[in-house]
């Protein structure tokens, strides 16, 4: 929790942030004040009829400190869900201008603790769980009739310190609708790359009003996380939530999730790898460049 990207550490790598805590607008937004000393804190510490002492302390360290010092193990795993509960009800309140009432940080933070914790199980089997019949085709196949299918694949580019997506979009007879790629600047890990490509899929959906959708990944994490209904609020698990508000408005429209083996995603894997330095591209079949005319070709072949 060091980490919490909260005001005053933005302020300090010279972000140009205003430095008030967006819950009670009346001091500068730190991790004690945020999870301590803020009254929306005081509220939530309160309901969940736990004393917190804050009195001589100044640093969350310290603080946290001292209630591991107070509490046992049990009671100690609950303050520190609680804690993050309240950190989701600041990315609520200053992301979606909706936080979390008091009353529900408190009520979910059993039931999201326990959830949690029958994942680390380690029976828990993740490369059998979430998978359907139409899972880990190694070929690419064109849908149906009056269906279209949408790939999509990540490329990281270390030395640059960047990273893309694309989605290639074709329909029952394999011809090319569009195929797109985005760059980004950063250091991110491919799951959270592959995210942003599913995540671009589904805004494609939405923006061309399309219905009798399959997209497909190589990623599997990816697809059983989609899948799953756990929660999840890592900056990853924020956007595997999109996709699934997104899905959910979609309901009526058919749209479904496949897994596919690399040789299945061969499509979608070249404009990822192409787009390194250029800007943003837009493919249609006209303007395809031979190298990835030739992959479309023998995917239809």
């Amino acid at each position: 929790m060091s980490t919490l990207t909260t005001k005053d550490l933005l302020r300090s790598r010279r972000v140009a942030v205003d430095a008030l805590c967006p819950t009670c607008n009346a001091h500068v937004e730190t991790i004690f004040h945020t999870l301590v000393t803020c009254s929306y804190a005081e509220s939530c510490w309160s309901e969940a009829i736990i004393h917190m002492l804050a009195t001589g302390l100044y640093t969350f360290p310290q603080w946290l400190q001292s209630v591991f010092q107070q509490h046992d193990k049990t009671q100690a795993t609950s303050i520190s869900m609680i804690c993050w509960m309240i950190w989701k009800h600041q990315n609520n309140l200053v992301w979606n201008q909706a936080g979390i009432k008091v009353k529900e940080v408190v009520r979910s933070s059993t039931p999201i603790l326990n959830q949690w914790r029958n994942v680390q199980y380690k029976t828990f089997n993740h490369l059998m769980s979430f998978t359907t019949q139409g899972d880990g085709a190694e070929r690419w196949h064109k849908p149906q009739i009056n269906n279209i299918k949408i790939n999509t694949d990540a490329a990281i580019f270390e030395e640059s310190h960047r990273f893309s997506y694309a989605i290639v979009v074709r329909d029952h007879t394999g011809s090319l609708i569009e195929a797109s790629s985005k760059c980004r600047d950063g250091r991110v890990n491919p799951y959270l790359a592959e995210a942003f490509g599913i995540k671009e899929a589904l805004i494609w959906i939405i923006s061309n009003e399309y219905k009798n959708v399959t997209v497909e990944t190589d990623c599997l994490q990816l697809v059983q996380a989609i899948r799953n209904s756990l929660p999840s609020y890592s900056y990853v698990g924020q956007l595997i939530q999109d996709c699934r508000d997104m899905l959910a408005s979609l309901i009526s429209k058919n749209i479904c999730f496949r897994f596919v083996k690399r040789s299945a995603n061969r499509a979608a894997h070249h404009p990822g790898r192409y787009n390194c330095s250029l800007a943003d591209r837009v493919w249609r079949m006209g303007d395809v460049h031979s190298e990835f005319y030739n992959v479309l070709l023998e995917d239809s072949s």
